[in-house]
């Protein structure tokens, strides 16, 4: 599919009156176009909520990011951004004055398929410049995904490079960040941890991580899939991870947290999909009629308040 047949393909999904249908397991959707039949699996809002860049995936085959803006009439139909539709991309996140993004690609140097790294990419105007890989040393020959850029100049990502998947974190320095620093035994397991997000003050980090023992599982077929966790820091160091509560995690897969701008509010992305409860007997036709809604086991991109989750500021 080229770029100008999947950009035709989001804007299908927009029309579609598919998309009308309750919240989920107690967040709400982040926007029409974020809630759609179609695989919807990471967002960031710039920080003045004029600007969202978000993931689309077709299977293992595309992965795009998707950038829409805010006017007077509403958000416009999004279109496939002029830096991404090549290669596989995802895990968009805006700096903290909102003229960066910074993701992460599949993409080489040299435009050819490679591990996964971050990349950045500057704002120019009402466009952008040209994506290149973050300079220093946050990039390694193992996978560097969900980056989280600080106002302080810090980066927290995830990376392979110690085996599994951990969360890292970078100091800037004169040729961009310095040596990656893991954090500590109570936010990085025997599990994967990916996509941190952490509130301007850096004392508040949520990720997901996979594979873990308090995580449910369904019945029928039941797959290692990720939730959401929380931890705080304070003079002693982080605190142990939590699992966040039934108005983020749910049966289905919980991935890239996102906190906004505003630091009241949590974007993240959910599988959560009525198919998923498997005490309610359902037939072929309302199978079927599923999969044309949001609600078919691919990603949707919800917002809840910290409020809500009984998070204090």
């Amino acid at each position: 599919m080229g770029v100008k047949r999947f950009g035709f393909a989001i804007a299908l999904c927009l029309m579609s009156p598919a998309l009308a249908g309750p919240a989920s397991h107690g967040a709400s959707p982040a926007a029409p176009f974020l809630f759609t039949p179609m695989d919807e699996r990471s967002a960031a809002f710039s920080p003045d909520g004029k600007t969202v860049v978000f993931t689309i995936r077709i299977a293992d085959y595309r992965q795009a990011l998707a950038v829409s803006t805010r006017t007077a009439r509403g958000w416009s139909t999004p279109e496939i951004a002029p830096f991404s539709g090549t290669s596989l991309d995802g895990d968009p996140a805006f700096s903290a004055d909102g003229r960066r993004l910074y993701f992460a690609s599949s993409r080489g140097p040299d435009g050819k398929p490679k591990d996964w790294d971050i990349w950045q990419v500057d704002r120019k105007g009402d466009g952008w410049g040209e994506a290149t890989p973050v300079p220093g040393k946050v990039n390694s020959p193992e996978a560097e995904t969900g980056p989280a850029p600080m106002a302080s100049g810090r980066l927290y990502f995830s990376s392979g490079r110690s085996g599994s998947g951990d969360i890292y974190v970078a100091d800037p320095s004169p040729d961009g960040f310095g040596e990656p620093r893991k954090l500590g035994s109570a936010i990085n397991s025997e599990n994967s941890e990916v996509t941190p997000t952490v509130n301007r003050a850096e004392n508040l980090l949520m990720f997901a991580s996979i594979g873990r023992r308090d995580q449910t599982l369904v019945a029928g077929a039941p797959y290692v899939r990720a939730d959401i966790y929380m931890s705080r820091r304070s003079a002693r160091g982080w605190s142990p991870a939590v699992k966040l509560g039934p108005a983020v995690n749910s049966l289905a897969l919980e991935a890239s947290p996102r906190l906004l701008a505003d630091g009241k509010q949590l974007a993240f992305m959910s599988e959560w999909s009525r198919a998923a409860d498997h005490s309610v007997l359902r037939s072929p036709r309302e199978l079927r009629r599923m999969l044309a809604t949001p609600f078919n086991g691919l990603g949707n991109i919800y917002v809840v308040t910290l409020a809500a989750l009984g998070i204090a500021q």
